[in-house]
């Protein structure tokens, strides 16, 4: 997989100190950046993965930014890997978010058209 050393116990407490308090910021960040709740989920688990994986070479105090950037870096490497949309940073970052995000935000499901079913004739309920 890669040459990283496993990290000891003291590397995993130090990880766990100064990382663990920016997870729910990298969860954050990786939820804006996929649009996707379980997506971000599985782009935050890889970049904790990663970060833990690579902390030995991590110098200084600042581990949000470090933090961040692996996140970004592993949703990079996901859509390589993936093939997903072949657009600038600046793009996909400007898009906008799709129905169901929209949806979830204001407490509401999306309608029916929106997920691809067929809408009920008027006067009739679902």
């Amino acid at each position: 997989m890669s040459d990283a050393p496993k990290p000891d116990g003291g590397t995993v407490e130090r990880f766990r100190t100064l990382m663990l308090p920016h997870l729910d910021a990298a969860y954050g960040y990786a939820r804006w950046l996929t649009r996707d709740p379980s997506d971000a989920q599985d782009l935050a688990q890889e970049a904790m993965l990663r970060a833990l994986r690579y902390f030995h070479a991590f110098r200084g105090e600042a581990a949000r930014p470090w933090l961040l950037r692996i996140v970004r870096n592993t949703w990079i490497d996901f859509g390589t890997r993936n093939k997903m949309e072949k657009l600038p940073l600046e793009v996909l970052e400007n898009r906008p978010p799709t129905v169901r995000i929209r949806a979830e935000r204001v407490g509401q499901r999306p309608a029916a058209a929106d997920r691809g079913g067929a809408r009920c004739p008027a006067g009739r309920s679902a």
